[in-house]
């Protein structure tokens, strides 16, 4: 169980945004909410976030043979993942797609954003290099890289490691003033096992317009 091993950067990513799914990545850092809510996973006591202005994608294929879809009904982005797999879309700005035997995660995040997507990327990646190192883990950057979107969008490719035993890869992308965080992780042990689908996955990835 990936997260619970502490190998988790869609958890850590939770904790770096300052306690709030919808705290702002703005030009000072990552800004805290003014929001009362103390948890980024349980919105039982506070009201769902407001569906983005922008409108939902419209994928102009159907997912892949043994490949199932999800799009959020928030905030419009779509994702495809393999038959089989589980999704928890209990909270819209943290959605998690895992494997059936909780070997490999998928997060999928949702922030507001008023600064581009180089400055989103370079914040969180700060964050998460200071927060394991904090705990006494390690992270270490093993590449980073400007891809597309199977419509065009810009995105940022990156693939970390991290401490101990796990790897993990990650998409960025900015549309409108949303930031949306793609995060696929496994032991690295099994990243042989799970690369293809991670690779799926990813590439599928369509941003609200």
């Amino acid at each position: 169980m990936v997260p619970r091993a502490g190998l988790a950067v869609s958890v850590v990513t939770v904790a770096v945004l300052v306690g709030c799914a919808e705290a702002p990545i703005s030009g000072e850092g990552i800004m805290p909410s003014t929001s009362s809510a103390t948890s980024t996973t349980d919105e039982s006591t506070s009201a769902p976030p407001s569906p983005a202005s922008a409108s939902p994608p419209s994928p102009e294929s159907a997912p892949l043979p043994g490949m199932s879809r999800y799009v959020s009904p928030t905030y419009g982005w779509s994702i495809d993942y393999p038959n089989g797999w589980l999704v928890d879309s209990s909270d819209p700005t943290f959605v998690e797609i895992r494997d059936k035997d909780d070997s490999a995660m998928v997060g999928i995040h949702a922030v507001g954003t008023t600064v581009p997507l180089t400055d989103v990327v370079d914040k969180i990646l700060a964050s998460q290099e200071r927060y394991h190192q904090e705990k006494g883990k390690t992270w270490v950057l093993v590449s980073r890289q400007p891809m597309s979107l199977p419509d065009g969008t810009p995105a940022i490719d990156v693939v970390v490691e991290l401490g101990p035993g796990g790897r993990s890869r990650q998409l960025y992308v900015v549309s409108g003033d949303k930031a949306f965080f793609v995060d696929a992780e496994t032991y690295t042990t099994l990243w042989d096992t799970f690369s293809k689908d991670f690779d799926r996955i990813v590439n599928s990835f369509t941003a609200p317009h």
